[in-house]
This record gives C-alpha cells, structure tokens and sequence, in this order.
C-alpha cells in the first residue's frame, strides 16, 4: 500500500534515525498524532511546549495495533493509526524546531504535517 501522505526528505532523515536506534525487541512502531507537548525537568519546571498538532514515534506489541495500517517508511514497517493516517492524508510530513522555554537556543526535532503548498519549492 502506497503512502497517502509525503515524507520530506528531512522527515525520512529524522524516521530513519530514531527508528534505527529506538527499536525494542517484540515491539512495533507506530506514527501517532498528539495535540500538545510538555516536558519538565527535575525540578518540575516547564522545559518545553508544543500546543499544535504534532507526531511522534511510539512503541508498543504489534497486537495493540490492530485495525492500523502498515507501510514501509525509510526501510522500516510502520503502523499508523487510521485517525492519524486521516489526518496526514494529502499533506507532507515534516520536521520543525521546537525551541526550550528555558534556553531558546536549544532546539530538538518535532514531526509536523504541512499543507502541500507550504512545502512546495516557489519559482
């Protein structure tokens, strides 16, 4: 089954690495969607925050993933769930900077899905 959605090539970059490090023995991964983002620290201090759509990888036994669909994405099996498939449909899967509350200059990866236009190279 082909993907219904687009995988940028810094998107495929970011799969590949943390789906070549991240594997857990009789686990499978999965693509979800979630709506925020908090990290704190020690301290129980707001560090980071998402408050947009965004993507992320998880891990569970493949059996939790019944009724998801299967591709292959930057040589690995991927289940995503069929809400999250919706929702990237037609869009492009990217990779955007989300910045720490605490030090602005430190920044880690966030999957993000963009309108194909937005992606789209201007002439």
């Amino acid at each position: 089954m082909d993907l219904p959605f687009t995988i940028s090539p810094e998107a495929e970059q970011y799969l590949r690495e943390r789906l070549a490090n991240d594997t857990d023995e009789g686990m499978e991964p999965s693509l979800t969607r979630a709506y925020r983002l908090e990290v704190r620290d020690k301290s129980g201090t707001l560090v980071e925050r998402c408050d947009r759509e965004h993507f992320f990888l998880g891990y569970s036994p493949p059996a939790k993933h019944a009724g998801f669909s299967h591709f292959e994405v930057a040589g690995f099996n991927l289940a995503v769930h069929p809400n999250t498939l919706e929702k990237l449909r037609g869009r492009v899967l990217s990779v955007q900077q989300l910045a720490r509350l605490d030090h602005p200059s430190q920044t880690r990866d966030i999957l993000v899905a963009i309108p194909i236009d937005e992606n789209t190279p201007k002439v």
